[in-house]
């Protein structure tokens, strides 16, 4: 049976509203479904569908945790000028807790090939994050003892950006990428702060490697990937994936994530089953749900995931050709 947890404790705020240094180095959100949205971890990806391609998705976090991380992302890329580079741009919303994070990003990638089938691809990107931490929304235990600074929202804007590359064919990818290359202090901006705990953004190394195993004709193939993330003062995070491919119309499968110490209520071991179903050559719509192993797992039911995407200037034969069908 769940147990009750709630952030009416402010102690409890602090841990889950990036007030240590721990939880705060993880603020880049967190997808499930990061094969079928590249764009979010590494700017290179731009224009590797050779498409116009709009990507939308919403990540509910630990459900049945009050205040508990929920993201709202969109992404739009394109090829450009006989697909040498391309352009791309990413929105990005969490909430935690009493915590906004609004982020807006531009991404470049100028392309090069390196074979029939394979291309190199170098990508940079330059944006912003909107901070808001709504301190007004705190209820005061005892009024009379009420701490005045709890009585304003703090708003920081915080410029950034990033790089990546991306070697990718039909038939594999492989992926680095650094999305923040500055170290952002928010210490002496923030209402909430202890000496010994820095909040700040830090860098996050990303990389990531998938491959499809099995002929064109074939009406299953495998889809293994990895997912590595390394950020600092934070445990090392690994996603290993194994999906179906069935009749290249639809995707079942399963990740097991490495993420630290079982113990840890913010960390932790996950198992994640996903599903992906192209509905039209051009629409395709996905599911994941995340089950945490961690300690935090005896507080919530799982974690939700739901993807949509779209592509522009679609050739029907890109679709029922394999010779020109997008795996990635």
């Amino acid at each position: 049976m769940m147990r009750a947890l709630s952030f009416k404790n402010i102690g409890m705020f602090m841990v889950f509203a990036f007030c240590c240094s721990q939880v705060w180095s993880q603020q880049d959100a967190e997808y499930s479904m990061y094969m079928f949205n590249g764009l979010y971890i590494n700017p290179a990806y731009a224009g590797s569908k050779e498409v116009v391609h709009l990507s939308a998705l919403y990540r509910h976090k630990w459900v049945g945790v009050e205040g508990a991380p929920r993201t709202g992302s969109f992404s739009i890329h394109t090829p450009m000028k006989r697909n040498q580079y391309a352009l791309g741009l990413t929105m990005t919303n969490d909430r935690l807790g009493l915590t906004d994070m609004n982020s807006v990003y531009l991404t470049y990638a100028y392309r090069i090939k390196a074979g029939d089938d394979t291309k190199i691809s170098l990508g940079i990107q330059g944006g912003f994050t909107h901070y808001i931490a709504n301190n007004t929304e705190v209820n005061a235990a005892d009024p009379e003892n009420y701490d005045p600074t709890f009585s304003v929202d703090d708003k920081l804007f915080l410029p950034n950006f990033g790089f990546g590359i991306y070697v990718y064919s039909k038939r594999y990818y492989v992926g680095l990428s650094t999305p923040h290359l500055l170290n952002n202090s928010l210490n002496d901006k923030l209402v909430l702060n202890a000496s010994d705990n820095v909040a700040r953004q830090y860098k996050h190394y990303l990389a990531a490697a998938g491959l499809v195993i099995g002929k064109d004709e074939a009406t299953v193939k495998f889809k293994p990937s990895v997912f590595l993330k390394y950020v600092n003062a934070s445990p090392l995070s690994l996603d290993v994936n194994l999906s179906l491919l069935i009749k290249d119309r639809f995707w079942v499968g399963g990740s097991y994530r490495f993420a630290g110490d079982a113990d840890n209520y913010v960390y932790g071991n996950a198992v994640i089953a996903m599903m992906e179903f192209k509905v039209t050559p051009q629409l395709m719509m996905g599911y994941a749900y995340d089950y945490n192993l961690s300690r935090l797992g005896e507080f919530n039911t799982g974690t939700h995931e739901f993807m949509v995407s779209y592509e522009f200037g679609f050739d029907k034969a890109r679709f029922v050709t394999p010779r020109y069908f997008n795996y990635f």
